[in-house]
């Protein structure tokens, strides 16, 4: 006896809306230099590829974004990548406070994610491990005169 099966029925929440959001790009991405030191006023770069079937020609650099950080600059190299550049000022990462009291000199692995869109709203995203480095005893800001350094005067009276 055939039972009724009342699954036949398609539930309107089943069939895919040609609204749907199509799913987002893995991109790779490889960020240049590898230790961002988020004390200077430098910048860094995303280098960016997408899978074979999509163009990083249409990637558009007002949409790539790096934690926080929009890209300032947007170009293909010769590799056929997409090379964002952003600066390291416009890092919103949430453990640069604590980088600045105490971790002065540990440099901290952190990944960054990039994400952007390219001209018919193709969402990409990838992310990179880099290290983020607080304040190095090498490349000082000049601005940086000794407010930060807790034991100035302590160590050397001889």
């Amino acid at each position: 006896a055939a039972t009724p099966t009342p699954v036949t029925t398609p539930s309107p929440t089943a069939t895919a809306s040609p609204t749907t959001t199509p799913a987002v790009i893995e991109a790779e991405v490889s960020i240049k230099p590898e230790t961002i030191n988020v004390k200077s006023k430098g910048k860094f770069k995303a280098f960016i590829k997408l899978p074979s079937t999509y163009s990083v020609n249409d990637i558009v650099t007002d949409t790539v974004v790096c934690e926080g950080a929009t890209a300032i600059d947007g170009k293909v190299d010769s590799a056929g990548r997409f090379v964002a550049t952003f600066n390291t000022q416009d890092l919103d990462l949430g453990f640069e406070i604590k980088i600045h009291k105490g971790y002065n000199d540990k440099k901290i692995e952190t990944e960054l994610t990039v994400t952007g869109e390219l001209t018919d709203g193709t969402k990409f995203q990838g992310s990179d491990e880099i290290k983020i480095k607080g304040k190095g005893k090498k490349h000082d800001d000049d601005d940086d005169n000794d407010d930060d350094n807790d034991d100035h005067g302590k160590k050397k009276h001889d």
